[in-house]
């Protein structure tokens, strides 16, 4: 997203974010769900869409209708010793000590879930 200083779209990117951190459980989702919807384009797309007719915009894309992102030399995204973010089951923001019983018995749960399914 580019903008000028002060635009009201990367402000209420920021707010929405932020609203998402401090509303956030596991039960929401965790790994690429989680952070896609939390901090990522779901958050982004929620927050600047009800703007869009409040304030002059251009959307250009450079490829169909996707944007690309280069990274420079050894800063791309990699696997840290825990995998990838996408297989992460874990919650994104720290737990408060029931939360994390909370989010424990979920992530059980759904692995109960996905086991059973996978069954069937």
């Amino acid at each position: 997203m580019i903008g000028a200083a002060k635009h009201p779209f990367l402000n209420a990117v920021i707010e929405a974010v932020l609203r998402n951190i401090n509303a956030y459980a596991p039960w929401h989702a965790v790994g690429r769900t989680g952070v896609v919807r939390v901090t990522g384009p779901v958050a982004y797309t929620r927050a600047i869409f009800p703007l869009l007719e409040l304030f002059p915009t251009s959307v250009s894309a450079t490829r169909g209708d996707w944007a690309t992102v280069q990274y420079p030399r050894g800063l791309r995204p990699r696997s840290g010793k825990r995998g990838h973010y996408s297989a992460v089951s874990d919650p994104l923001v720290r737990m408060s000590a029931p939360g994390k019983i909370a989010s424990g018995l979920f992530a059980k749960l759904r692995s109960l879930g996905a086991s059973a399914r996978r069954r069937s």
